[in-house]
């Protein structure tokens, strides 16, 4: 199954974000769906991994044709940026009943970063006098 799937990172309010997953549809006899997700965490602002995931399944969706998909487990964390990457794949049943997957389709990734604490500029002084 070849898949084009676009991530949109939408901000939800609290360190939670949500990933909407898009791909197309080239089977014609899946019972649905699997989304398979990664996580990798970096030193905020580097490329240097700290802890490297592996894929796992994330929900195995049951809706014939389903073509969307949105993640909303995927949080920030205050050390770390996370990189989420996702994959999705085809399935159905064979004769005897045991679950067929398709080839997983390509993987995308979303990097949601460590949040920055506001800065907080203080109040500027007032009534400054000089004095002879």
């Amino acid at each position: 199954m070849k898949a084009l799937i676009l991530i949109l990172a939408l901000l939800i309010p609290s360190l939670s974000y949500a990933a909407t997953l898009t791909w197309t549809d080239n089977a014609n006899n899946e019972l649905g769906i699997i989304v398979k997700r990664k996580l990798t965490q970096f030193q905020p602002g580097t490329s240097v991994p700290v802890n490297v995931g592996s894929f796992a399944e994330l929900v195995r969706l049951s809706q014939v044709d389903q073509v969307t998909y949105v993640d909303q487990s995927a949080v920030a964390d205050i050390n770390f940026d996370n990189e989420y990457c996702y994959m999705v794949t085809a399935w159905n049943l064979s004769n005897t009943g045991v679950i067929q997957e398709s080839p997983n389709s390509n993987q995308v990734c979303i990097v949601i970063p460590r949040p920055v604490p506001p800065v907080v500029i203080p109040t500027s002084p007032s009534g400054l006098v000089v004095t002879p």
